[in-house]
């Protein structure tokens, strides 16, 4: 939940809170007035800490229609995905999408539930197509059976 409001907030201007050295809004005193704790008490420095030593995690898993990728691949996962690098301080990716870290000969909807599980927030990209798409529906499914925060955005006028 935490790492969701970052990446919400992430788009705005942001500035580096001075008492846990998160990047939070320009508009906010305190990163905890706006970014509580996650109800397993957990704070974004230890998420961030999380995800700096464990190379299995990631922050957001982006789930979209394929037919979508060339919007989603320049408009929000290379840019999402450079931001939450220079929050987390690591190189590695923290976006995750089934284009780049689906494992080929597996499952498809074993990788995708494996993906979900390993990401704190799970953002959609919801378009036309993805809401025609059964299997984007089962991801929506997937996160929603994980608990998983989800966060939904919506690419032009959706029907």
């Amino acid at each position: 939940m935490l790492l969701s409001s970052l990446f919400i907030f992430g788009i705005m201007g942001t500035k580096t809170c001075h008492e846990c050295h998160v990047s939070v809004p320009d508009s906010v005193l305190r990163c905890n007035n706006v970014i509580p704790r996650d109800p397993a008490g957990v704070t974004t420095v230890e998420i961030c800490f999380e995800l700096q030593a464990d190379n299995d995690r990631f922050a957001v898993f982006l789930g979209h229609n394929s037919e979508d990728y060339n919007f989603v691949h320049e408009n929000v996962d290379t840019p999402q995905n450079l931001h939450f690098q220079t929050i987390v301080g690591t190189d590695r990716r923290l976006v995750c999408t089934g284009d780049t870290n689906f494992r080929l000969g597996m499952d498809i909807h074993g990788e995708a539930v494996r993906l979900i599980q390993q990401s704190y927030v799970v953002v959609l990209i919801v378009t036309d197509s993805f809401c025609t798409s059964r299997f984007c529906q089962t991801e929506l499914k997937f996160a929603l059976n994980e608990n998983k925060l989800v966060v939904v955005m919506l690419n032009g006028r959706v029907n």
